[in-house]
């Protein structure tokens, strides 16, 4: 697995993570979000490790850029604790801004 792919699979496990989580406590929309994104972030890994990287972090960026933004949306609507709802929202944008980093630095081999 290349370097950069690391990041996405990070995401990935924290994504079915989640999922996980959910099927245990019955929220079916919550599950389905967090297995969603961790099958989007297993593809992004996939298009990195068969060497068409700007393609690949441009799908991560998009995955966790609405990841990021749901699970803000939610956090701040609902007024949970930071946990875990605040803290997957703030990793999810940190993957955001790398995976968006990574897709300039690509770009120009595309």
């Amino acid at each position: 697995m290349g370097g950069s792919a690391h990041m996405g699979m990070t995401l990935a496990a924290l994504y079915f993570g989640t999922a996980g989580q959910a099927y245990k406590t019955g929220c079916n929309a919550s599950m389905a979000a967090g297995a969603l994104s961790g099958a989007g972030m297993v593809a992004s890994v996939g298009l990195i490790q068969n060497q068409q990287d700007f393609a690949g972090h441009a799908v991560g960026s998009a995955v966790t850029a609405v990841t990021g933004f749901f699970m803000a949306r939610r956090w701040l609507s609902l007024r949970h604790p930071f946990m875990p709802n605040g803290a997957l929202a703030c990793i999810s944008f940190i993957g955001c801004i790398y995976n968006t980093y990574k897709a300039n630095e690509w770009a120009d081999s595309w």
